[in-house]
């Protein structure tokens, strides 16, 4: 797999003083690095792989939060939604008052401050405290032997499903980068709502970046033909209706949804939706970095979500776990 890391552009959004802190640590640490936490007179603090940990500012670090870790000031938290906003923070107004910033190479940062509201929505967004950047990263040929394995005999609805941070904005955009180039060369769109897919790869691809997600894929419908839409984050009953009545056109999908588990994908309303319509072919749990990833059959699924299974005799407990897929991850973020 090749690796694209995007730590030193989240760097390059930070003051000196912090850049250097982090830029001190060891690589091995770097490399396992998922989201750089920045609170406004509260320790730095890196999360990863490795659960948390404190930089001390002389390239060493306590899973402990020490007195000697450095803590960005107000000042600097501005500076650095400037920076991440690429100093027009004019016109990421919408991003910022939904509670996130996302950079021109598709690095998201979480935000948090206080909120101007009117009518029950956000208007604006001042005196940002927090901020969490999440490392984005391309690892080309991290989704091949899942591609391999369920599109072999063509294309198929797929939904990734795990808990945040387990890797599916990943995958997501190594599949695009797979089915829109050679040998499949598919006509992929991507509803990009939050911009961290437009940085893939490929050849046969469209990108709507920054519309709705049921924008984005109504006007990829009606306008550019596609074979196949991919969309990040599936997380409201509009955006779920506007999948359901997509796939009535004959486009495939493959989503994603935050979803910590198969017995929590047959409970929450929304994902209960994707497996009770019956059109999804397969379910791939991504239980975290690194871990192999387990695939359920969409007739599976919907079967066990009526209650029928094919043995009488059996009971929910008793059920299939699924295929455990023969590959991880593997540095996948």
């Amino acid at each position: 797999m090749e690796r694209k890391d995007n730590l030193s552009a989240a760097l390059e959004s930070l003051p000196e003083r912090l850049r250097k802190t982090i830029g001190a640590l060891p690589k091995e640490l770097l490399d396992e690095t998922l989201e750089i936490r920045l609170r406004a007179g509260r320790p730095l603090m890196l999360c990863g792989s490795y659960g948390v940990c404190f930089p001390d500012g002389h390239g060493r670090y306590s899973r402990l939060c020490p007195v000697k870790t450095p803590e960005p000031t107000a000042e600097e938290i501005g500076l650095i939604v400037q920076a991440l906003a690429g100093h027009s923070v004019y016109s990421h107004t919408d991003e910022l008052n939904s509670g996130f910033v996302t950079s021109a190479d598709g690095m998201r940062a979480g935000v948090a401050g206080c909120a101007g509201t009117s009518d029950g929505k956000v208007r604006a967004v001042r005196d940002i405290r927090s901020v969490n950047i999440r490392i984005a990263r391309n690892v080309d040929g991290a989704a091949q032997p899942l591609c391999e394995r369920i599109f072999a005999d063509g294309l198929k609805n797929v939904v990734l499903y795990g808990a945040p941070l387990c890797g599916k904005t990943t995958m997501l955009k190594d599949i695009a980068r797979i089915l829109s180039s050679g040998p499949y060369y598919y006509r992929t769109a991507v509803a990009d709502e939050r911009r961290e897919l437009s940085a893939a790869g490929g050849v046969n691809i469209d990108f709507f970046t920054g519309y709705p997600k049921k924008n984005g894929i109504e006007y990829a419908v009606r306008s550019f033909s596609p074979d196949v839409i991919l969309c990040d984050e599936l997380g409201t009953d509009e955006e779920c209706a506007e999948v359901l009545r997509a796939l009535g056109c004959g486009v495939r999908f493959v989503l994603s949804v935050h979803c910590g588990s198969r017995d929590e994908l047959l409970r929450r309303p929304l994902c209960h939706a994707l497996v009770d319509c019956g059109a999804f072919d397969y379910f791939v749990f991504l239980p975290g970095v690194g871990k192999d990833c387990e695939i359920f059959s969409g007739e599976e699924l919907y079967d066990e979500s009526r209650g029928v299974y094919p043995d009488p005799a059996l009971v929910p407990s008793d059920r299939s776990d699924g295929q455990r897929a023969s590959f991880a991850q593997g540095g996948v973020s």
